[in-house]
């Protein structure tokens, strides 16, 4: 029998895989196809880590087995079913910044039948989304205002915040560059 305990954490740094995967996969094809979607390269980030975590598992943890002649098969089965489960849920993790305006425009156009480009962009209007956002943020003692000014006064969000702009920064997504190098 394969040993468990090898594959759980092999298993459990798995998204870490998917993370470095993802990093080269959009790299390259940003540089080569700069308009490429961002949720297809996380899609073959995803498919392509396969590769090392089957090497990563049959090294580590199938590779004693593979001597005997205990079956494999169940924990080969399991390991993809939990590899896969990962990288759906990195996906939709990474998903949910990419789609949600994509999201309602596709139903405003649906709904409406047609639009006009500047039908859309009236549905925008940056002032309210930015009130919104700051409101919530006031609300959940993240932020407070003193004279006109917003300053952090929690966590809670910061360092998740911090992390996914890492993330952001690590895969190259254009809209998380730190926006002082662009000056």
């Amino acid at each position: 029998m394969p040993d468990t305990s090898i594959i759980l954490i092999l298993l459990t740094l798995s998204p870490v895989v998917i993370l470095f995967v993802h990093t080269m996969v959009s790299r390259t094809l940003l540089s080569v196809k700069p308009g490429f979607s961002n949720q297809l390269a996380c899609l073959i980030s995803v498919a392509i880590g396969h590769i090392p975590m089957g090497l990563l598992l049959l090294y580590f943890a199938f590779n004693a087995t593979a001597l005997s002649n205990e079956p494999v098969a169940p924990s080969v089965i399991y390991c993809l079913i939990v590899y896969n489960s990962i990288g759906y849920s990195y996906f939709h993790l990474f998903n949910m910044s990419e789609t949600a305006r994509r999201v309602r425009i596709l139903y405003e156009v649906k709904k409406a039948g047609r639009l006009e480009d500047s039908e859309i962009q009236s549905m925008y209007d940056t002032g309210d989304m930015f009130s919104g956002r700051v409101e919530r943020l006031l609300s959940m003692s993240q932020i407070r205002e003193e004279g006109g000014r917003y300053l952090l006064c929690g966590y809670f969000l910061y360092i998740p915040a911090l992390i996914i702009n890492f993330w952001g920064k690590l895969i190259n997504l254009p809209l998380l560059k730190d926006p002082e190098k662009k000056k």
